[in-house]
């Protein structure tokens, strides 16, 4: 943070006025030797009045430099500098390379890595009614930014607040929830699938009263490009993402509820014929008319989350965490993620998906934390697992649902630091065992456990 440089300037200002003071005192012994020594010439006391007008001069630069540091600090105090860095080290079940959300595919050959997953730095510059935020993540991946905003609040009724740049979308409970505070490394399958970018380009409106009787409510709006933050605009659509958040703590029962519900409703624009969407007969009806080229598609999210906290008497806090997300995703055959497709070889498929996750965290006194979690995604619950890989059916591998648990251990050494050791058991679900090519491994569970080891250093 900024502490140590204000420090030094508080110092270099404290030495500067101890200087004007001395300098005052100085000037005044100097006037009364003057007015003592009644025989002094005349010279002498002209050129100690032109010493002295110079010391009432040098006073006066002192002034002015002090209340330039004064305004230096005040800056510094609006200015606040923040991060972290996560390290880790991964051991896959298989060593044939296979996708995961842990972090990452592991490729072919690869069984144990090590890897900067994420390396943060965030500016915030706040003024009394607005905050200016600037944050990039460095991997070894690159740099990639990540928000880039600004924040500006009406000073009336201090309820209203409208946010423009690049920032999170305001859906859902994890996607919202800050990456160093999470318990479980990554986010749920389904939010990875169908929001793995977070944030977005767009202007969103905020109700959140300080007081009143509203002041356990949250209200956001939002318009956005509907591309993720590192591509541009690609067609003529805003997509709409609205939250209603609320906050319920009830102190003599020593509990807090917590929740809310979202909406993404947004539009993607086909750049093929080939639009793969309602599901009959137990296969894909495939449409290829030429008019579905530049035809814009529905891509609709509706979600609900839940959290309960509780003081364990004699063990420590006690969370159990909620979330449900269903809808329908535009994406590719390859792929059930978020649809951007530039290239018209890329076939549109519209599939209907349901996705949940419920977590339970427990602090074990101040320092340690147990981490339980369970998750399910379906990305096309039209489609049956024994219809998945039949000859004819038009599904992929993109079609099939997971359900995953995790176990963790974190452990927190101090304010800054902490480790956690994190288990991922992946189970995919098993298909038609006629499927060939790339489906035929899903005949069974493909070996896609993974075992995260991570230090996290944040300031």
């Amino acid at each position: 943070m900024l502490s140590s440089v204000a420090f030094v300037q508080a110092k270099t200002t404290s030495k500067r006025m101890m200087k004007k003071i001395a300098i005052l005192l100085f000037s005044a012994l100097l006037l009364l030797s003057i007015k003592s020594n009644a025989q002094a010439q005349d010279a002498t006391i002209a050129e100690l009045q032109k010493q002295l007008d110079e010391l009432k001069r040098e006073v006066k630069r002192l002034d002015a430099s002090y209340e330039e540091d004064n305004a230096f600090l005040d800056k510094l105090k609006k200015l606040k500098i923040s991060g972290f860095i996560q390290s880790q080290y991964q051991v896959g079940e298989s060593a044939g390379g296979f996708s995961t959300y842990a972090g990452g595919n592991f490729d072919e050959g690869t069984r144990d890595r090590f890897l900067v997953r994420r390396g943060r730095l965030r500016l915030d510059y706040s003024s009394s009614w607005s905050t200016y935020a600037f944050h990039i993540d460095v991997t070894q991946g690159g740099v990639v930014i990540k928000d880039v905003f600004l924040t500006v609040k009406e000073p009336w009724v201090k309820s209203f607040s409208l946010t423009a740049g690049s920032f999170k979308w305001p859906f859902g409970y994890q996607i919202l929830y800050p990456a160093h505070q999470r318990p479980a490394p990554e986010w749920s399958r389904v939010f990875e699938t169908i929001l793995p970018a977070a944030r977005d380009l767009g202007a969103m409106l905020t109700y959140s009263p300080e007081s009143g009787c509203l002041s356990f409510l949250t209200v956001n709006a939002g318009l956005f490009n509907g591309t993720g933050n590192t591509t541009t605009e690609n067609d003529r659509n805003k997509d709409f993402v609205g939250q209603i958040k609320f906050a319920l703590p009830f102190k003599k029962q020593h509990f807090t509820v917590d929740g809310g519900v979202s909406l993404y409703a947004g539009k993607v624009t086909s750049n093929t014929r080939y639009i793969y969407d309602d599901v009959r007969n137990a296969q894909f009806s495939i449409d290829s008319s030429a008019g579905n080229i530049g035809k814009c598609f529905q891509r609709t999210y509706y979600g609900g989350d839940l959290q309960v906290y509780y003081e364990v008497p004699g063990l420590g806090q006690a969370a159990l965490k909620g979330e449900f997300a269903t809808g329908k995703q535009p994406s590719t055959g390859a792929s059930a993620k978020f649809y951007k497709s530039t290239s018209s070889s890329d076939a549109l498929y519209m599939r209907n998906f349901t996705g949940w996750c419920v977590d339970y965290i427990q602090n074990i006194g101040s320092k340690n934390q147990l981490v339980l979690r369970y998750d399910e995604f379906d990305p096309n619950t039209d489609a049956d697992k024994n219809d998945i890989g039949a000859p004819g059916a038009n599904f992929t591998a993109a079609d099939i649902k997971y359900a995953t648990v995790g176990l963790g251990w974190v452990y927190f050494w101090d304010e800054c630091l902490k480790f956690t050791v994190y288990y991922d058991m992946v189970t995919n679900e098993k298909v038609n065992a006629a499927a060939t090519g790339s489906l035929a491994s899903y005949t069974k569970d493909i070996h896609d456990n993974v075992l995260t080891v991570r230090s996290q250093f944040k300031f």
